[in-house]
């Protein structure tokens, strides 16, 4: 870790009169790294970054450092670059997100009003006072707010999104959400893609997304989806109602009798119009499926040919990757 800490310490020295438009810090340590190399290594990035006045692009992304440092960085940043970063993307850059949440008012939801010029903001982060803070520090320019949410202290307020959305009128918002779908959906969020990353608990979920979303959804990803329970008609009949939806992927291990039915559901979506391009479907344990739901595929690839969708289905083993 040290090492490697140093190496990028004399890149950066190289780097250190440039004048950088982009700096992405990227995977430099999964697990953390240690607080006195850590300790060194912010103190000389501070003062890099101070020297840094035309960043426009600013990444953290999987660098897990601790909280304190990753705030120390953007108070240094939007003294220097503040009003010219456009882009920032800070997924994974925090070593324990819950630390965020359980403080009353972070100076993280603080220090981002520094960046009145943000058009992008990636994060795995979510509270009441974030979306207050970005309303009114943010403007027209603010258009792509992309988060991870698997942990809210509290549900967040519809009024807050409705604020956000006065102060920023062309913001497009996508989710990862991970098992509190409840506490993060309100009506008001202009949500374009939704990845849902624990199976939702009972079909009434699929029915209010489609509810609330069904004029702006473009994208749908379920992973792991309802377990061993049954996909009946009325969850194709939802995602029928999409208008705009273009993406939709699913990870299954269901019974076979009930995938045959929900592959055939499926199939008469597709011969009624919709603005599907993209499905994707893969099944978790393939050694489970039987020469019926076999045929049922081959079947809704030819429907999806003729249709003009791109239908892919993958048929994993233990192991592999599902998304």
């Amino acid at each position: 870790m040290d090492d490697t800490l140093k190496t990028l310490e004399d890149i950066l020295k190289i780097l250190w009169r440039s004048k950088l438009r982009v700096l992405e810090l990227k995977g430099l340590y999964p697990d953390g790294p240690t607080n006195g190399a850590m300790r060194r290594f912010a103190s000389f990035m501070n003062t890099f970054l101070m020297q840094q006045k035309n960043l426009e692009t600013f990444s953290l992304k999987d660098t897990n450092f601790e909280d304190k440092f990753v705030t120390e960085f953007l108070e240094i940043l939007g003294k220097s670059s503040g009003e010219k970063i456009k882009v920032m993307c800070l997924i994974n850059s925090y070593e324990d997100y819950d630390d965020l949440h359980y403080r009353p008012i972070h100076a993280f939801d603080i220090v981002l009003k520094k960046f009145t010029n943000l058009q992008s903001l990636t994060m795995e982060y979510l509270s009441e006072a974030l979306l207050q803070n970005l309303s009114k520090s943010l403007g027209t320019n603010f258009k792509y707010l992309n988060l991870t949410v698997s942990h809210l202290e509290a549900s967040i307020s519809d009024t807050a999104w409705v604020a956000l959305k006065k102060s920023c009128p062309d913001l497009v918002v996508t989710f990862h959400v991970d098992g509190i779908l409840g506490a993060v959906l309100t009506p008001s969020i202009p949500l374009i893609s939704l990845t849902v990353a624990k199976p939702l608990s009972q079909e009434f979920e699929i029915a209010n997304i489609a509810t609330l979303y069904q004029h702006t959804l473009e994208e749908l990803h379920i992973e792991n989806h309802f377990g061993e329970q049954e996909l009946s008609e009325d969850f194709c009949k939802h995602l029928a109602s999409f208008q705009r939806l273009r993406k939709f992927s699913m990870s299954m291990m269901i019974k076979t009798e009930a995938n045959i039915k929900f592959l055939r559901a499926f199939g008469e979506v597709l011969k009624r119009p919709n603005s599907l391009t993209d499905v994707k479907f893969k099944y978790r344990d393939s050694r489970t499926i039987g020469s019926k739901v076999l045929k049922e595929i081959e079947k809704l690839k030819e429907e999806s040919v003729n249709g003009g969708l791109l239908l892919n289905v993958d048929l994993l083993v233990p192991g592999q990757d599902y998304f």
